[in-house]
Formats: structure tokens, sequence, C-alpha cells
């Protein structure tokens, strides 16, 4: 049984042989198969990425692996991003960040305050300075147009305060009754309740 595996194995790799053989396969004198004219400049121009001996790509004074990834760029990677793929105008200017930059900003996707068109840059949150909540140990996001979040926001309308620790409004809308949570008007004491049986 082996030897006939054996022989079975042996046709199998002359037929594959003859097969490779037939191709019409464009091998230099240095076995080295030839690349597309249209994509390559002239054999005699080497990359100019240090001492890169890969052919330049058109268009480009490096070799594909030393050519900025981005999409119609030609320039030459940052030597720090030589395995990510990216020039000194595309790369995230982050410090050791070296992902591409999100478009017409300074800084990639991973980078970007994650506020739809603000170009900051993010802190130890997914938001800028600018849209972080003002509470200190908050990490989320403002609500529009004000400087803390959903949560820590007083819930009267138009207000911009922060809500009491104890209460969903702020100090000037939450009643003054000791144990009482209740919203009032601005300009007053208690709330609607409390003000009916309370009198200074």
């Amino acid at each position: 049984m082996k030897r006939i595996i054996a022989v079975i194995l042996a046709v199998a790799m002359i037929f594959a042989l003859s097969a490779c053989n037939s191709k019409n396969t464009d091998v230099s004198e240095n076995n080295y198969v030839s690349l597309p004219a249209q994509t390559y400049e002239p054999v005699d121009e080497t990359c100019t990425f240090a001492d890169c001996p890969i052919y330049k790509i058109k268009n480009s004074d490096c070799c594909q692996w030393h050519t900025c990834k981005t999409e119609g760029c030609n320039s030459m990677r940052t030597p720090t991003a030589e395995l990510y793929g990216y020039c000194e105008l595309h790369e995230c200017e982050m410090v050791n960040c070296r992902h591409e930059k999100a478009r017409k900003t300074k800084f990639c996707a991973f980078h970007l305050c994650n506020v739809g068109n603000c170009r900051n840059l993010r802190t130890n949150t997914l938001y800028c300075d600018d849209h972080t909540c003002a509470n200190s140990r908050c990490n989320y996001g403002t609500k529009d147009g004000y400087r803390y979040c959903a949560v820590h926001l007083c819930m009267e309308r138009n207000c911009p305060n922060e809500q009491r620790y104890d209460s969903l409004y702020c100090e000037s809308h939450t009643c003054q009754k000791p144990g009482c949570i209740s919203s009032k008007s601005i300009s007053e004491t208690y709330c609607m309740y409390h003000a009916r049986y309370i009198t200074d």
C-alpha cells in the first residue's frame, strides 16, 4: 500500500511540474518575475527611503512599502510610520500614534473628539475638553450648548447649571425645604407643595 501511495504522489508531482513549465511566465535571468511596466519606474531607479533596494513605483520617489498609503498621495512615509504607512501630512499628530488622520483634521479617528464636526483632540475620554461634562467625576459628553452632560444638567428647561448632588435640579431650582428635592421657580424659595404651608 505504501508503495502504491508513493507512486501516485510521484506521478502527481510530474504533472504539476509539467504544468508549471508550460505556463508563459516572464522570468528574468536572475529568476525574478518581471513586474508590470505601468506600475513601476525603470529598474535603475531604486527607492530613496534609507538603503531600500526595491524599485520605485510610478510617480513616487519610493517603493510601494515606503510610499504613503493615503489614496492619491505619493509622498514618503515617515521613518516612524514605516510599518504603518503614512507621510507627515497624513499621519496623526498625536504623540506615538501612527494612524491616518481623519479628513481635514490633525488627528486620527481614535484621537478625535467624538462630537460631530469637532476637530479637537480627545482628553482622557471620548471627548475633548470643550465637550466633556464639567462634573469632575464624569466622562460623558456635554449636552449641546451646555457644560454638563444630560445626567448632571439641571432638569429645569434651559437651565445651564449642574444638578444638586441629591436632586435632579440645581440649587436654584430645588426646593429649600430640608428633605425635599422637588423643583421650584428660581424666584421662589419652596416648591409648589411646601409654598402652601410654609411662611417665612
